[in-house]
């Protein structure tokens, strides 16, 4: 049986990172790895010129597009 003894009151608001960084669909790739190296983050959010959010690119989507053009090779 599976039984809580202690449950997490925090909120969201209080452990959240409350920057949120983005960069636009048309971002050269080198940009948005300089920028998580620089921001030290794994994800960065895509975000549309009118702020409409359109994606998300992670530093593991860019390991697998790397790993598929070195398959390429």
């Amino acid at each position: 049986m599976f039984h809580v003894e202690a449950v997490d009151t925090a909120l969201v608001r209080d452990i959240m990172t409350p920057a949120v960084f983005s960069v636009a669909p048309d971002t050269p790739a080198a940009s948005v790895v300089e920028q998580l190296v620089e921001l030290k983050v794994h994800r960065l959010y895509v975000v549309e010129e009118d702020g409409t959010l359109v994606g998300v690119i992670t530093a593991l989507d860019i390991l697998r597009h790397l790993r598929a053009e070195l398959a390429a090779v």
